[in-house]
């Protein structure tokens, strides 16, 4: 079994959605790991291109209004999911979330915007670091290997895999997994 892995995509405009649309084309068994587009509006202008291809969609906190599965469990009981609903919720950020742009323009409030990273390049994430980013060490994983996105960059943490933002992307083979960067063979 080999699977081509990416996450975190979140096509703002024509040139990323043209990245993305040349990435499927030339991969195959492709499994994205959530966040395709970064809002509605986004999926709305850019969505065309998507229908052209057989890939299998799991669903990221930006794909919050779509019908997508939330994870998918592969025969070797290796989890793929986004990753929001597994790391740690700052107590701080669980509160204020609810406040952000996000979630007022979008009008979500639910459990999926308090996970990951919503301070992202802020004050807090650059005093806290590691408290807010990093997945919890009291977890226990619901899985042997659990891969996964969200974060946008790399990190292995016990059994969880985070895959780097698009256009990096794995390669997952017989329980390894493989970064690359797709600007690298293009």
């Amino acid at each position: 079994m080999r699977l081509t892995l990416f996450a975190d995509a979140h096509i703002h405009d024509a040139t990323a959605a043209e990245l993305v649309s040349r990435f499927l084309d030339e991969k195959s068994d492709v499994i994205f790991l959530g966040d395709m587009f970064d809002s509605p509006e986004d999926a709305d202008r850019y969505w065309g291109f998507i229908r052209r291809y057989d890939f299998t969609w799991i669903k990221g906190n930006h794909d919050y209004w779509m019908d997508l599965p939330e994870s998918l469990c592969l025969d070797d009981g290796t989890m793929l999911t986004h990753g929001h609903k597994l790391l740690v919720t700052w107590l701080f950020e669980q509160y204020l979330v609810k406040y952000t742009p996000a979630a007022r323009k979008f009008g979500v409030f639910g459990p999926t915007m308090a996970f990951g990273r919503f301070f992202r390049d802020s004050i807090f994430e650059r005093a806290f670091g590691s408290a807010v980013l990093h997945l919890s060490a009291h977890s226990a994983a619901p899985a042997p290997l659990v891969i996964m996105g969200h974060l946008h960059h790399y990190l292995r943490a016990g059994p969880f895999v985070v895959l780097p933002r698009f256009p990096k992307y794995a390669v997952y083979r017989d329980g390894v997994v493989e970064i690359r960067n797709y600007l690298d063979e293009i």
